[in-house]
Parts: C-alpha cells; sequence; structure tokens
C-alpha cells in the first residue's frame, strides 16, 4: 500500500482539494488529495495491468488514510471477476465508506451476471445501520433492477426506509425520479403523501430536473410540492 499511497500524494493538487472539499463536505480537507478523475482512472488500469498483486495487498489494508485511495479501492472491487471474491471485498469495504463520491462509483461489471444472488445481499444493506451501507443498496436497485427484473417490492422496501439521513434521502429520492421514467404508477405513490415529506421532495425535485421525464409530467409533478 505504501507505494500507492506514495504514488498519490506526489500528485497533490491543491486547487482541485479544495474544490472537493467543497463538493464532500462529509469528510475532512486533509483526506483529500486532490487527484482528477482521469488522473485516478489511469491509475487504475495501471496497476491493475501492471502489478495485480499490489492491488490484492492493497484491498486488503482497510482503512484508508486519503480519499483517493478509497476510489482506488471502489474501483479494483469494481473489476474483481468473481463474483463470490467482489462481494467479499465490498462488504469488508462498505463499512468505511464515508462519503457519496465514493459510494456512488461505478458498480462492478460482474454484478448484472449475478442480479439473483446480489438482491439478497442488497436486501441485506438496506436493513444496514450504516449511512453508505444503505445507500449503496438503493444505488444497485436503481441501476440494475430498475428495468429487466423489476419488482414493485423493491420500491416498497426503499420506501420503508425512513432514516432521517440526508444522503439515504437523497439517493431514495433520485431512485423514485429514475423509477417514475419507466413506471408511470410511481407518481401515484407521490401523491399519496404516504412517504416521509423530505424523501417526497427530494424525489418530486429530482425529477424535475430530468431531462428523461416528460413535460405533463413535470407539471403534475409541481403541482404535488
Amino acid at each position: 500500500m505504501d507505494k500507492i499511497r506514495e504514488r498519490l500524494e506526489s500528485l497533490y493538487d491543491a486547487d482541485h482539494q479544495r474544490f472537493l472539499s467543497v463538493l464532500i463536505p462529509s469528510i475532512e480537507r486533509d483526506r483529500i488529495l486532490g487527484l482528477r478523475s482521469p488522473q485516478l482512472k489511469a491509475l487504475v488500469r495501471e496497476y491493475w495491468q501492471e502489478d495485480r498483486p499490489q492491488c490484492l495487498s492493497f484491498l486488503q489494508e482497510l482503512p484508508h488514510k486519503y480519499f483517493e485511495e478509497d476510489c482506488l479501492q471502489m474501483a479494483f472491487i469494481g473489476r474483481e471477476k468473481d463474483f463470490e471474491s467482489c462481494i467479499g471485498q465490498l462488504e469488508a469495504f462498505l463499512p468505511s465508506v464515508d462519503n457519496w463520491a465514493v459510494c456512488d462509483g461505478p458498480l462492478p461489471t460482474c454484478f448484472r451476471k449475478h442480479k439473483e444472488e446480489l438482491s439478497g445481499y442488497i436486501q441485506k444493506w438496506l436493513k444496514s445501520d450504516h449511512t453508505y451501507t444503505v445507500r449503496y443498496a438503493i444505488g444497485c436497485r436503481m441501476r440494475l433492477y430498475l428495468q429487466e427484473g423489476y419488482d414493485p417490492c423493491y420500491t416498497e422496501e426503499i420506501c420503508q426506509i425512513d432514516s432521517g439521513e440526508y444522503y439515504i434521502e437523497m439517493m431514495q429520492g433520485w431512485y423514485l425520479a429514475t423509477a417514475l421514467i419507466a413506471h408511470p404508477e410511481i407518481l401515484e405513490l407521490l401523491k399519496k403523501g404516504e412517504l416521509p415529506e423530505g424523501i417526497r421532495q427530494k424525489a418530486i425535485r429530482k425529477a424535475i430536473e430530468s431531462f428523461r421525464i416528460k413535460d405533463e409530467v413535470k407539471e403534475a409533478l409541481r403541482k404535488l410540492r
């Protein structure tokens, strides 16, 4: 891990550090080195292709010191092709995730081939008392289950979460706004007033901002505010 950390520290960018510290207020500024996305992506490709043993060692060294290390961790997990290994690495890592940016990173590519097995893990994660584990689970449902394999029970399960946590409610709102694109019955759910108000308002705002929601639906949503 020291080799990777030293490489990251050598790329410190004070200007981008300031920008990221505003964008991700839940973590301390000194945990951010300020690397930009293209730099991180290049490092992921380099280490995964040229130094796989170093990557596997890095995955075991938790928790990390820097935000960028967490970004690399999530990216390395995402490249794992074996589903069981991927889940094991993810479950070890999720409890130490402390911000939305790492939590919302690309999902592992192997997930799409194992949606049935993954579903059970998602149900478990949704019951976690850790904010970003719950947020990650909702994100999995949103990205993988709103089209093929959609079950209204998934939406019901997500709507029943009443955490009061801002970053969970934001993902619940994002989920509902995205679900509304393919499942117009979500509009009725927003009308009923059965949702916690914070979640309902976030869903309405997110849907109104979406380019994928029809204008007539947006007009109906504005009347629900």
